[in-house]
């Protein structure tokens, strides 16, 4: 209708600036805070002046507000000649409103604000029926999330996806690396967008929970559930989740303390590089070195459990620390209750149900408070193992390497890189926690690294030796399979070559 509209009247141009007002209700006045709101503002500045006109499908567009709000509003759009024409009737009204639109535009407005009202009442009814059945453990027919079939029912596989999500949260990762981790996992998160990560990490139908009632199976523990709404509460902003290299983040210029980027090299190994060298050059750092990533992961894999650990220790909770984390989150829980309560006294008034609602809410709050004063402390359970964490670790870089990047930058691990090669981790006591990268062996097709007086070599698993000799072992295992009983020769090694037996601790 607007095109049709702008078709037929040359002489107007549309307004540059847009306004939105998606999902704010008309009826309460929600609008005027937001889009519509500024369309006002820009008519009171001038901006929307005299001729201009705004098009509307019909009156209630503007509002569905009680009838003296709503005249009080047209008549602020048209005493600044602005005209309000509704395209549905064909109605124009302004600058000046004729006699004989007045009754119609009040029937109008009327009729919009009495459906609504209307509406508003179904609406209520019907929650306060599906509340009595949740009140008796029946499951109510209402939208439900992506995890949950329309019966109430578990999707195993989704809730499983989720309950990954939840563990990602805790980890410090980003809704939107979450998103990308669910959809890799399941094709039904496809169409999902960020922002909805973020609302079903926090809905409380997670622990099976509708209102106050639980009438849903669980798809996280509550420990689980409660520890991702404290990181959420805190404040908590998660590291940069790197897109592709697990390194990102990790790895700093021990110069001048900028993180180290990862250089892509088409035909050698990738490198990292100081990412204020190159963006400024040698004017702010003075660190040329480039790092092979192969001589990065060999020492952030050497010197990182410690770290995994006691990020474990952050996360692993003890028996009693769980409890806390339950009912602290119960407690805020309550709290914003009694909050959202006690505003409806201040815009409405002392009312009977406010007030046994508030009592309730403040016997519940009472009780839970008792409950956290008799937990025994138990925090000695609370003590994460090297071994556990090292198993942990080797586990995520196997199937989960970007929850570990997140573990890490969350418990302060780092590698720091100087110009002169050394690199130096912030965890004490492993082979590499100190140690100097020395270049690159082309005889043996290996890295050197020195470290506590020992030189170590890494093998570069793309140089055309591991690869030759992979090939062999490959061809020997097929005629082997096929039953062929070739005697195989032994190949001489040279001195040089026998280094290159290490690759079998690194590769």
């Amino acid at each position: 209708m607007i095109s049709e509209w702008i078709e037929n009247n040359k002489g107007y141009q549309i307004y540059p600036k847009k306004f939105e007002d998606l999902g704010r209700s008309a009826s309460k006045g929600d609008h005027l805070k937001h889009g519509f709101g500024k369309l006002l503002e820009a008519i009171e500045q001038g901006e929307i002046k005299e001729g201009d006109v705004i098009l509307v499908e019909a009156i209630d567009r503007i509002g569905r507000l009680p009838e003296m709000q709503m005249i009080s509003l047209i008549d602020q759009i048209v005493s600044a000649k602005v005209q309000i024409i509704t395209l549905q009737d064909g109605c124009t009204y302004g600058p000046i409103i004729k006699s004989e639109q007045i009754w119609s535009l009040v029937g109008k407005v009327q009729q919009a604000y009495m459906y609504s009202a209307s509406l508003s009442e179904r609406v209520k009814a019907s929650y306060k029926r599906r509340e009595a059945l949740a009140m008796n453990g029946v499951i109510p027919k209402r939208r439900t999330p992506i995890w949950l079939n329309s019966d109430g029912t578990v999707k195993p596989d989704i809730a499983e996806a989720m309950k990954g999500a939840f563990e990602d949260a805790l980890s410090g990762i980003g809704e939107r690396r979450i998103l990308k981790r669910l959809i890799q996992s399941n094709t039904a998160f496809e169409t999902i967008n960020p922002s909805t990560i973020r609302r079903w990490l926090t809905n409380r139908i997670a622990i099976g929970y509708w209102k106050d009632y639980k009438i849903y199976p669980s798809i996280v523990s509550d420990e689980l559930f409660y520890q991702v709404q404290k990181r959420f509460n805190d404040e908590y902003k998660p590291p940069t989740a790197p897109r592709t290299h697990f390194l990102s983040g990790l790895i700093k210029c021990g110069d001048c303390g900028a993180n180290m980027q990862v250089k892509i090299n088409k035909n050698s190994p990738f490198t990292m590089r100081c990412t204020t060298r190159c963006v400024y050059g040698d004017l702010r750092c003075k660190n040329s070195k480039s790092f092979p990533v192969p001589v990065l992961l060999h020492v952030c894999y050497d010197t990182a459990t410690g770290a995994v650990e006691k990020a474990m220790q952050n996360i692993e909770l003890s028996s009693s620390q769980k409890k806390l984390i339950v009912i602290d989150g119960q407690l805020r829980d309550v709290s914003e209750k009694i909050s959202n309560i006690v505003q409806s006294l201040e815009k409405y008034g002392p009312l009977p149900e406010l007030d046994r609602k508030i009592a309730s809410l403040s016997e519940q709050r009472n009780k839970l408070e008792r409950e956290k004063l008799l937990i025994t402390n138990d925090t000695v359970e609370n003590v994460s193992k090297y071994d556990t964490a090292w198993d942990y670790q080797y586990e995520l870089i196997a199937d989960h390497p970007m929850r570990l990047n997140a573990l890490l930058q969350s418990s302060g691990y780092q590698i720091d890189c100087y110009s002169g090669g050394l690199m130096l981790a912030n965890t004490s006591g492993n082979d590499f926690s100190e140690c100097v990268y020395e270049g690159y062996n082309r005889k043996i097709q290996a890295y050197k690294i020195s470290a506590q007086g020992n030189v170590h070599h890494i093998t570069n698993r793309d140089g055309s030796l591991t690869k030759e000799r992979l090939e062999r072992f490959k061809t020997m295992l097929a005629r082997q399979r096929t039953g062929d009983t070739t005697t195989f020769k032994a190949i001489e090694t040279s001195a040089a070559e026998l280094e290159m037996y290490e690759f079998y601790n690194t590769i």
